[in-house]
């Protein structure tokens, strides 16, 4: 039977252009020069003053009509009521508009057009090492005690949110800023310390140590944060820089306790704090490279810690089962099983992207996995013996098994990133057998079957 559709087909294309005609869809476009400003409410337009014949403003958008022609739209209150203003502009108008909407804001309210997202994270940065570090440093560095220091740690501990808010008045302060200030703030303090011991070996002094590291913090702070805002890093790029330099200061700690830096002896205390330092340098160099070879997430990172943590957690269950008269050799371990960890890391959150907390699930898994081997290993243990070795194995199993059933209840979700393409090649078994009885197989020989198939999902 067959069917002309040429006349059904005829109809519902008429249909499809006369609901077209009836209506004009507008799109909405940007109120400024740079593209960046989509509406205006009241709290900005208390600042501008672009449109005061209208009482109780609420908020202004410019939609696109059609080529040339825009709509701007004007909601505000009048006698109790809600109104909604549409005035008609042409391409010329809309083109003067954001020209007074961008010098009005480059007048008026600079920051409006900034990305200030990590602003909140890096006062709370700054207000809380005030507090804990830079309130007390300061009265000890410069021997104010009594009152006078009291009140040098009060006055101290507010300027620690007055003077950064002030800093960035009308800067940008992106999240990725706040992170790499928030890592160079609060490591600093350790490389401070460290400098100290370089340059003075064992005549190290508690206030000189504490000048140093109050000074380095604030260096590297403002370092980090203008770094992170010039280069226009992405979150995830601060954090696995931030995750990495961790990395490498452990790193470095491991090598000087391995190469015997912290005995004792002047020379010695500067190795030790040289190799530190040194390991946290190649650390961030790491975290950067990383970042150049995949790029990472917030959540990325936190895998790629947690996998690097448990790395160097492995081993010494391994050592101790061994027994080595040299304790060094649970150190050169964790040195070997830190790196391998942070390899395999990495290669775990290739062509994902982990999100919303999935990274932080996987490691919390790890925690709570450890946590739950150590309680059974309590349990197993009897008193009066030496259970070392029960209890780094049961927690660094706890810990394995945390991990990955958390790596694999979530990395599903961590979708392929965007642009990336997977190649999937199936072999069918039953192409095989129907191959070698002359293809086909079952009761309908006329049926071809698969001996290969691939799927590209990209």
């Amino acid at each position: 039977m067959r069917i002309n559709i040429a006349p059904v087909t005829a109809v519902l294309l008429s249909l499809a252009m006369a609901a077209g005609t009836g209506r004009t869809q507008e799109i909405q476009v940007s109120l400024d020069e740079a593209g960046t400003l989509s509406r205006i409410d009241a709290e900005l337009e208390r600042d501008l003053g672009l449109f005061p014949e209208y009482e109780n403003f609420r908020e202004a958008w410019l939609f696109r009509v059609a080529e040339g022609e825009f709509v701007l739209e004007i909601l505000h209150g009048h006698e109790g009521a809600l109104r909604k203003v549409r005035l008609p502009l042409s391409a010329e108008e809309v083109r003067e508009l954001r020209r007074e909407v961008t010098a009005r804001i480059e007048e008026r309210a600079p920051g409006v057009l900034f990305d200030r997202t990590g602003r909140t994270k890096l006062l709370i940065t700054t207000t809380l090492l005030s507090l804990g570090y830079y309130g007390w440093a300061l009265p000890v560095v410069f021997d104010v005690g009594g009152k006078g220091g009291a009140a040098l740690y009060f006055m101290t501990s507010g300027a620690g949110f007055f003077v950064p808010r002030a800093a960035t008045e009308r800067i940008p302060v992106t999240d990725a800023a706040a992170t790499l200030a928030l890592y160079g703030a609060t490591r600093g303090i350790a490389h401070g310390i460290c400098l100290d011991y370089v340059f003075r070996g064992e005549d190290v002094g508690g206030r000189d140590a504490i000048a140093f590291g109050m000074v380095a913090s604030v260096v590297e702070g403002v370092a980090g944060f203008s770094v992170a805002n010039q280069l226009d890093m992405t979150p995830g790029t601060a954090e696995v820089i931030s995750v990495m330099g961790d990395a490498g200061l452990g790193f470095g700690l491991l090598t000087a306790d391995v190469a015997g830096f912290f005995d004792d002896g002047e020379e010695k205390s500067r190795q030790a704090a040289a190799s530190a330092l040194f390991g946290s340098g190649v650390g961030v160099a790491a975290g950067g490279m990383l970042s150049r070879m995949e790029p990472y997430t917030r959540d990325d990172s936190y895998v790629l810690r947690a996998a690097g943590l448990l790395g160097a957690y492995l081993p010494l269950a391994l050592v101790d089962i061994a027994d080595p008269e040299n304790d060094k050799a649970y150190t050169a371990a964790s040195m070997a099983g830190l790196a391998i960890g942070h390899g395999i890391g990495h290669y775990l959150v290739r062509d994902k992207d982990f999100g919303s907390g999935q990274g932080m699930m996987v490691t919390l898994g790890e925690v709570a996995g450890g946590l739950f081997g150590l309680g059974l290993a309590h349990l197993a243990a009897t008193e009066g013996r030496d259970h070392s070795t029960l209890y780094l194995t049961a927690s660094s199993i706890g810990a394995t098994i945390g991990f990955w059933s958390m790596y694999r209840s979530v990395a599903p979700a961590a979708h392929a990133r965007e642009g990336s393409v997977v190649w999937e090649i199936d072999l069918a078994p039953q192409g095989v057998i129907a191959l070698a009885r002359g293809g086909a197989v079952g009761a309908d020989r006329r049926s071809p079957v698969p001996l290969l198939g691939w799927t590209i999902r990209f």
